[in-house]
């Protein structure tokens, strides 16, 4: 299990105060997002519902998280990326659930079952790929 600090990459036009964020703040904002593969999108809608903050979404799904920030300094909608994703002179700013509480993501590793072995009832799985790995596969290629 791995967890990891979520950030705010404004659009372009946007000037946030301040050195960070909180989901609260960020309520009017338009989100571009990925679709759901590896649990951002999910976690996204997540943090905004139990903050009882109203979501908006660009209409289209970017394909990976360098997209994301293209679109944001594109001025079509603003990211929330996992820190380790951030390109090297992304504008971004921590989100925080309170002082020293930041909004973050967790990873965890789940073995496979592998489908032909399941299939016949075989209970057979794959060892865990190393985090780094997994973490590569849902982060787009730079």
């Amino acid at each position: 299990m791995f967890q990891e600090a979520l950030c705010y990459v404004p659009r372009h036009g946007i000037e946030p105060e301040g050195d960070e964020v909180t989901l609260k703040s960020l309520a009017g904002d338009t989100f571009v997002m990925v679709p759901d593969r590896c649990g951002l999108a999910r976690r996204t809608r997540e943090l905004f519902a139990s903050a009882r903050v109203s979501l908006k979404v660009y209409a289209g799904e970017a394909l990976g998280y360098h997209v994301m920030q293209e679109w944001a300094a594109l001025d079509l909608g603003s990211a929330i990326l996992p820190q380790s994703q951030l390109a090297e002179r992304t504008r971004a700013l921590p989100i925080m659930h309170g002082p020293g509480n930041p909004v973050t993501i967790t990873y965890r590793v789940a073995p496979r079952v592998r489908a032909r072995e399941a299939a016949r009832g075989a209970a057979a799985t794959v060892p865990p790929a190393p985090l780094g790995a997994l973490v590569e596969q849902c982060a787009d290629r730079r």
